[in-house]
């Protein structure tokens, strides 16, 4: 018997490594299908033998599948109603499944870091964000307090600026404000570059815009919405 369960336990650590490595290429690929595979893999494996690692890699790969969502979202028309609250429904499934994933951790920075990107998927209108900006504002916050260098954490800052329903103009310099303070902490950091061109446009930058989109290919040669921007 004993010897099962550390067969078990070695046989989980390969899946899991083996299903890092996939979660890491679908992330460079935004590729939400291999994405929600992994999902599912990592579904079966926790009800077999759970840990925390898998905990981890399932919370990140549900905010994955929640962020490739929230990109499609982003992209269709306000006339799209019925296509838009099909992708709401998958992103806030997504979200919630990974907030439960991200509640069984023990404290961490990448943990609060990982509860407020998944909670941002889910506002999206200005009810929503009377709803959720607390509860990320919180989660930003403790992240930011175990490690004041989480590069990701600051980009989750700037998003409670930039993704206002309906940001100002202050918000907009607030956002490259925290931007910055992630470049600073890592120059290469795609999630930093992207939303500082995203940030870019609503300000009407678009020549600067254009510069980040092409950082981010610089980055990742696959960066599906830096490629997307440019072509248009």
């Amino acid at each position: 018997m004993k010897l099962c369960v550390i067969m078990l336990l070695i046989a989980a650590q390969i899946n899991a490594l083996n299903l890092e490595q996939m979660l890491a290429d679908a992330a460079l690929r935004y590729d939400l299908d291999a994405a929600q595979a992994v999902v599912t893999a990592l579904g079966d494996s926790q009800e077999n033998l759970p840990t925390a690692e898998g905990a981890l890699l399932h919370a990140e790969a549900l905010l994955l599948v929640a962020e490739l969502n929230r990109i499609d979202f982003e992209q269709r028309p306000d006339s799209a109603t019925k296509e838009r609250r099909l992708l709401g429904k998958r992103i806030d499934a997504a979200a919630k499944q990974g907030l439960a994933q991200a509640a069984a951790l023990p404290d961490s920075t990448e943990k609060f870091r990982l509860r407020a990107d998944l909670i941002g998927t889910m506002i999206r209108s200005q009810y929503r964000a009377g709803k959720w900006k607390g509860k990320m504002k919180a989660a930003i916050e403790a992240a930011l307090k175990l490690d004041p260098d989480n590069a990701k954490a600051y980009v989750s800052r700037a998003k409670l600026y930039v993704f206002k329903p309906t940001p100002s103009e202050e918000d907009l310099r607030q956002g490259l404000n925290w931007i910055a303070q992630a470049q600073q902490r890592d120059p290469v950091l795609e999630s930093a570059a992207l939303l500082q061109a995203r940030t870019y446009m609503l300000q009407g930058r678009t020549e600067e815009a254009e510069a980040r989109w092409r950082r981010c290919v610089e980055i990742n040669p696959t960066c599906a919405p830096a490629l997307n921007a440019l072509a248009d």
